[in-house]
């Protein structure tokens, strides 16, 4: 039986599209966006876990891809282009009536602050069980410590929770502990997929 719902922020709750923000990098430094991926997803994964500061990040960015400090504009993109996913939102709100809800983000604490500030109430964050924030936890998705924190943190069998997230390497994550794995990122997807998959995973627990 189902008792539990994960969902992650970006991506899912939120809309963010990360790939303009690397294409803007790619536009004003030259380097090809492969190699922009490739120099953010290791500084990502530091800041993420609280390794290095948005000072430190924006100084690395920088340095790495030969850009002014004040062109690497991490923050604002997210001011600029983030917006709530009213509908998944809502959706998460009405599973909570019957499931345990917890969220579970990769962020560094000025992307969540931000986020927090300007959208906690409308993303329902007061309303959850649990909201789990890697750079608060020094451990972020795809990692089992992760996972298996949350699992005891939320009182939770993994077998009778749904994970949903917009990245396959945080649902393969999800599913090393048994819990349940919901990708959600493709353009078509939307709350009736997602019931869809609820029930699927209702009738197999």
């Amino acid at each position: 039986m189902l008792k539990a719902v994960l969902f992650d922020v970006g991506g899912v709750l939120i809309r963010l599209d990360e790939s303009k923000y690397y294409e803007y990098l790619s536009k004003i430094s030259g380097v090809e966006i492969n190699k922009i991926m490739n120099t953010l997803d290791i500084l990502e994964k530091k800041i993420y876990v609280g390794e290095i500061s948005i000072k430190e990040f924006t100084k690395a960015v920088s340095k790495r891809l030969g850009i002014m400090k004040k062109e690497v504009k991490w923050l604002e993109f997210l001011e600029e282009n983030v917006s709530i996913n009213r509908e998944v939102v809502d959706f998460a709100l009405q599973l909570h009536k019957k499931y345990k809800v917890g969220v579970i983000t990769n962020a560094d604490r000025a992307r969540y602050l931000y986020v927090k500030k300007h959208f906690g109430k409308e993303l329902g964050f007061d309303k959850f069980d649990h909201v789990f924030v890697s750079c608060y936890l020094g451990m972020a998705k795809p990692s089992k410590r992760l996972f298996e924190y949350v699992i005891k943190k939320m009182r939770i069998i993994p077998r009778e929770t749904a994970f949903i997230d917009d990245r396959i390497e945080n649902i393969e994550g999800a599913k090393a502990v048994g819990i349940n794995g919901i990708l959600f990122n493709k353009p078509n997807d939307n709350v009736e997929y997602l019931k869809k998959q609820i029930e699927k995973i209702e009738k197999i627990t």
